[in-house]
């Protein structure tokens, strides 16, 4: 939609006399009569609702915030209408609406006149929001109904948004592809052929052309991008995979390789021998460094042994006695202090790794590098903590790497990204101590 065309219809939006909803409306989502038995002065339940529906051919989602609350030992319920949203318009309407401190944005509730203002559609995101203080999850986010039965019915209705994956298909996920659809129709197609991952960073597309020739690339190697490689990364590695006739898992682990910064060389023997093992490149490099810090030579059975986590461990182990006694002793004159800023919420605990055995431990148990960290740790170049269930303290669930106050990285078991509850306890341990990079 044109600039001009979008004030048009934003104005219209703003004074447009929709239907009105009142609490009653939403009385699905009430609270039980149960919750109430304590008559304590509280906000009982938060939510805000979006109904979809048809406005001017276009998508429409009407946000309104739910609330009910005990005053004066009574059941009060409220509902205001905070935001309005046509899909293909890169603004949108929000009243009531403010940022606060901890926890993102939320509605004002309090008396007086409140008009429609325009906000940017990236601001105001409909998410679940999570009290930073407490972690407990204290405003929700619902559908009061389908958005794909009114999408139909858009003048958007070939976006062929169904083909997502389900576990993409959110809110805020739809309206910010209906922009880059509204803008670039040819994403239809894309979808269609199975690449919804190329929708997500458009900058590499060559729009000038037509069909498969917009990618850069031949049908044969579509496979590829279809298993979920994004395109920019695939330009990195195509040569690669061309030369040496990779699978998809292999063509993974080379682009791996190349954008990892280990110093590694991309060759068909690395690369299949790490897909071969499924094994971390970071972790493989970390071998090869020790590898050479104790004067193995370079030798197929050393570069790729056949039992890697043995000779992983057994490198790791030599490095161990070299410098365990040093290490130890200056680990714990470095993390003396760290304790102090370890926390917990009454279901997940902080800990700081003080020792080489507390660092090797937890990369055995969390099949990661951390292990190899303890002379970083020594030099004051880091420190290392990790995140424990209160019932639970013998097994980790998360690593984090802090430097200086800057959160370098926090993993999960193999590396992965820690679940959404462990990835907010992290940002209150960052929000209470102004650490920054998570």
């Amino acid at each position: 939609m044109k600039f001009e065309e979008e004030q048009k219809e934003i104005e219209k939006l703003k004074n447009a006399k929709l239907r009105e909803y009142t609490v009653d409306t939403f009385k699905k989502y009430w609270t039980s009569v149960d919750d109430y038995e304590n008559k304590e002065a509280r906000i009982v339940n938060a939510s805000y609702i979006v109904v979809y529906s048809v406005w001017h051919k276009r998508l429409l989602a009407r946000i309104f915030y739910f609330e009910e609350y005990i005053k004066y030992k009574k059941i009060k319920r409220e509902l205001f209408e905070v935001q309005r949203q046509v899909a293909g318009m890169s603004v949108k309407i929000i009243q009531r609406l403010y940022n606060s401190t901890f926890a993102g944005f939320k509605a004002c509730t309090g008396a007086g006149e409140y008009k429609w203002n325009v906000a940017n559609a990236k601001k105001y995101k409909i998410y679940g929001i999570i009290d930073n203080w407490n972690g407990e999850q204290v405003i929700g986010f619902t559908e009061y109904n389908d958005p794909i039965k009114y999408l139909k019915k858009s003048i958007q209705k070939y976006c062929a948004y169904e083909c997502f994956p389900e576990k993409e298909q959110e809110h805020n996920h739809m309206f910010e592809y209906l922009l880059k659809y509204e803008r670039h129709p040819e994403l239809e197609m894309l979808l269609k052929m199975g690449l919804s991952n190329l929708t997500y960073d458009l900058t590499p597309i060559r729009w000038s052309k037509k069909g498969i020739d917009m990618l850069g690339i031949t049908k044969s190697e579509l496979c590829y991008l279809q298993a979920g490689i994004n395109l920019r990364a695939y330009r990195k590695i195509r040569n690669e995979c061309i030369k040496y006739k990779l699978s998809v898992k292999e063509a993974e682990k080379a682009y791996e390789i190349k954008t990892s910064k280990c110093g590694l060389d991309c060759n068909a023997k690395l690369i299949r021998y790490l897909a071969d093992k499924h094994l971390d490149v970071g972790m493989y490099a970390d071998y090869i460094k020790m590898k050479e810090e104790i004067g193995l030579p370079n030798e197929n059975k050393y570069l790729y042994p056949k039992n890697f986590e043995e000779a992983h461990g057994e490198v790791l182990n030599r490095i161990k006695i070299k410098k365990s006694e040093i290490i130890a002793r200056k680990m714990l004159e470095i993390t003396a202090k760290a304790k102090n800023r370890c926390i917990s919420d009454g279901i997940y605990k902080m800990i700081v790794l003080n020792s080489p055995d507390d660092l090797i431990k937890e990369g055995k148990m969390m099949h990661h590098c951390v292990g190899t960290y303890a002379e970083k740790v020594a030099k004051g170049d880091c420190l290392i903590y990790s995140v424990r269930k209160n019932e639970k303290m013998d097994e980790p669930l998360a690593t984090i790497e802090l430097c200086d106050k800057r959160i370098v990285q926090v993993r999960a078991a193999h590396n992965e990204v820690p679940n959404e509850e462990i990835s907010n306890f992290v940002r209150k341990w960052e929000s209470k101590f102004r650490l920054s990079g998570w």
